[in-house]
């Protein structure tokens, strides 16, 4: 996967979309309160979002020894899908674990009487969800593709293989 690809991708695209929208709307300084919220949204919806992405993960694991695969092999596509999906998990994973950490950041700063934080800090963190967020959709949407043309192959393998068992009529003669 190259850089460029990340940066000028759709779901890249929305997401810094995001990011400035939230800029926009942001105060300078966020109150604790309404920070903690929104991390612990995050903590929710991406913890969902994991299970998810891993259910749509186990489809192109589940088929990893097959004849689809070694064609897709051939053509050399296979090796970009699973290495969108490693992206993906990852970007996943980060914006998972930093929704943990800035939650845990945010509750220890109200402890300590801390009312607010620099704008920059929900700005970022809204950048990784919606970036994840689309990640996934646009990789579990490939899924269901894979999933679909893996259908069609099999069913054109079988149709050409019960073509090939099929007994050939005999070549007849010009009768005389």
């Amino acid at each position: 996967m190259k850089w460029r690809d990340i940066f000028l991708s759709w779901d890249f695209g929305v997401a810094l979309l995001g990011a400035v929208i939230t800029w926009w709307f942001l105060p300078t300084w966020t109150a604790n309160s309404l920070a903690k919220e929104l991390y612990g949204m995050g903590i929710s919806v991406l913890a969902i979002t994991f299970a998810v992405f891993f259910t749509a993960l186990a489809v192109v694991a589940a088929s990893g020894a097959d004849d689809f695969v070694d064609f897709l092999r051939e053509l050399g596509v296979y090796k970009g899908i699973v290495q969108t999906f490693r992206y993906t998990l990852v970007l996943l994973f980060v914006a998972l674990l930093s929704s943990v950490v800035l939650f845990t950041f945010t509750v220890i700063s109200m402890d300590r009487h801390y009312h607010g934080q620099a704008r920059f800090i929900p700005v970022g963190f809204a950048f990784l969800f919606v970036y994840s967020l689309m990640a996934v959709i646009l990789s579990t949407n490939d899924t269901l593709e894979y999933a679909s043309k893996r259908i069609e192959f099999s069913e054109a393998k079988k149709r050409a293989s019960e073509s090939a068992r099929r007994p050939q009529a005999p070549p007849t003669t010009p009768s005389l």
